[in-house]
């Protein structure tokens, strides 16, 4: 599957083409989560790939991978992981348009609720989608010492979730 979306005047034409990832784009998706600062392994890549090959996208822009996003079906319920854009090109549409396809891959599907854990700098992007607050959820970076959170320790990202109306009333997030 692959998708096109152009951006910008007729001179400075930009071209976002989103298509499925292989294994060969393991090496980008970690540069993109080293840029990130995230934690993930070539086996956590390999693991998303082999649980839904088809919903897992690389986007390019002017023919450059440069973003990443993964989707995992487990019931009727979805999560989006590993929406990783290259600093040098955010605020172009990529994630935007990485989300788009992630969900349209999730709709075809009939998944009913849609969930993913939110950075900061992700958020607004995924409010924009119809994603709301769920909960918070709080990750820590940090050496733990013996007993407790170190005062190093600071907390990093909320998590929100798109739930999908049923076809006998809508469903939305509470926060608690």
């Amino acid at each position: 599957m692959q998708h096109r979306h152009a951006l910008g005047s007729r001179k400075g034409l930009r071209v976002i083409h989103i298509r499925r990832m292989t294994t060969a784009d393991i090496p980008l998706g970690m540069q993109l989560k080293e840029q990130a600062g995230w934690n993930q392994t070539e086996a956590d890549w390999l693991r998303f790939l082999d649980l839904e090959p088809d919903g897992c996208f690389v986007a390019e822009w002017n023919g450059e991978p440069v973003a990443t996003t993964t989707t995992c079906i487990l019931g009727d319920v979805a999560w989006v992981a590993m929406v990783l854009v290259d600093a040098g090109v955010r605020r172009h549409g990529i994630g935007t348009a990485l989300m788009q396809q992630a969900l349209r891959f999730l709709d075809e599907r009939n998944v009913r609720s849609i969930r993913l854990d939110a950075t900061p700098l992700g958020r607004p992007v995924y409010e924009k989608l119809g994603f709301v607050p769920d909960y918070q959820l709080a990750r820590f970076d940090g050496i733990l010492p013996d007993h407790g959170l170190s005062a190093e320790a600071k907390p990093l990202s909320p998590r929100v979730s798109r739930r999908m109306p049923s076809s006998a009333s809508a469903v939305t997030a509470r926060s608690s």
